[in-house]
Order: structure tokens, then C-alpha cells, then sequence
């Protein structure tokens, strides 16, 4: 585990292959991580091992306050619009959520109960043409050959390696790099994580930090 704030912002900026990059000025960040109540750090397994097992011995560490668990889906990617290239973390549970979407200037968090629901940032919402009420469809594309040079139990005989999701932009968050963002709900993960090539990491609060909360878009 990484426990330092700024690491974890760094971390958080990576985890996610691109979704959120390093283009932050020194007072951007700290007003970013007080108003999006970044986690205090990031519990990186990269591995399918990292199981529920595992992560609940993860959250009963004496240090750990809560834990916001993601998938990481390295086989997920937007197909529509079509020149909207960005991949993403897919949090596993409502208060994952908030750990995820930073801070909102427009509409409102998707809704846990839903599969179809997504939130984007700014970039995506200018450069994509994904304002709220557009749709996105997204999808999971595993060739036969890159399962083959994928790790032992990366993709589980009941990954279904081929499969599109419309999802509809209920929510903008604050961009916080040059590239395109996007999430979708845990209800997303409830319906369609068992058909999902991926696995699970967590982000972290700390015994003593602020609990995580969620900014309200700007009026």
C-alpha cells in the first residue's frame, strides 16, 4: 500500500491507463484532492489472486478506514462516438463511486441501481460530443490471440469476450488532464462484471483522514 496523499493522486492520475494524466499545476492539485476528497492510497494488486478473501483481510487492516474497490477491464473501450478512445476503472459498489468521479460541474452521479448510466468529463463532453442525455456505447473485444499472451486466469472461461453496452451521460465531471474520461455505474459492475476480463483493486482511506464526500456541480 502507498499511503502519502499525493502519491495516491499520482497513482489514481495512472491506474486507470490514461483516464486521468499528469498535466496538474501545483495549486490545482491541492484544490482538486480537497474538493474531490481523493483516498489516502491505493491498494495495487494487479492480479486476479486479489480476491474478495483477500480484500476483506485488506479492510481489516487496523489502519484501514474503508476501502473503494474498482475493476480494472483492460478488454472494455468506447465504440461509440467513434473516435472516443479512453479506457477506465468500473467501481464495484456505490461508494466506489465517489472515489472515482472526482468533482461534478454538471448533472449528477449515476444511479447504483442502473447498468446504463455514465458519467464523462469535460474533455470528453467537447471533444467527443457526449453532453448530458447523449449516449455512449461501449464494449469488450478480446481476440482468441490475446488471450493467449494474457496470464493465467485473466480471462476466466465465463468472460464473455464479446459484448456492447449503450450507456447514457447523466453526469460531467471536472477534467483533470488532456485526455478524454469516462465511468460507469457499480450497477454496471452488478450486471456485467462477471462477463468482464479484468480484476480488482482497491483505493484506500486511512484511520484519521477525512472521509471521502462528493462535491456538488457549480451552479
Amino acid at each position: 500500500m502507498t499511503s502519502p496523499t499525493w502519491a495516491a493522486v499520482r497513482i489514481w492520475g495512472r491506474a486507470d491507463l490514461r483516464r486521468r494524466g499528469a498535466r496538474r499545476t501545483a495549486s490545482a492539485v491541492p484544490r482538486y484532492e480537497r474538493a474531490s476528497a481523493v483516498p489516502d492510497a491505493a491498494v495495487l494488486a494487479n492480479s486476479p489472486s486479489f480476491d474478495a478473501h483477500q480484500r476483506a483481510e485488506t479492510d481489516a487492516l487496523p489502519e484501514v478506514r474503508k476501502s473503494y474497490p474498482f475493476e480494472i477491464a483492460f478488454g472494455l473501450n468506447p465504440i461509440k462516438p467513434a473516435n472516443f478512445e479512453s479506457s477506465t476503472l468500473i467501481p464495484t459498489t456505490p461508494d466506489s463511486v465517489k472515489a472515482l468521479f472526482g468533482v461534478l460541474v454538471a448533472g449528477r452521479l449515476p444511479d447504483p441501481a442502473r447498468a446504463d448510466e455514465v458519467v464523462v468529463d469535460e474533455n470528453a463532453r467537447r471533444a467527443d460530443s457526449l453532453p448530458l442525455g447523449s449516449t455512449m456505447a461501449v464494449g469488450q473485444s478480446i481476440p482468441p490471440a490475446e488471450v493467449a499472451q494474457l496470464p493465467p486466469g485473466f480471462v476466466p472461461p465465463h468472460v464473455d469476450r464479446s459484448y456492447t453496452v449503450a450507456l447514457k451521460v447523466v453526469g460531467i465531471a471536472k477534467s483533470v488532464s488532456a485526455d478524454p474520461g469516462w465511468a460507469p455505474s457499480s450497477g454496471f459492475f452488478a450486471q456485467y462484471g462477471p462477463r468482464t476480463a479484468g480484476f480488482i483493486n482497491a483505493f484506500v482511506t486511512l484511520r484519521g483522514a477525512t472521509p471521502i464526500s462528493h462535491a456538488s456541480p457549480r451552479t
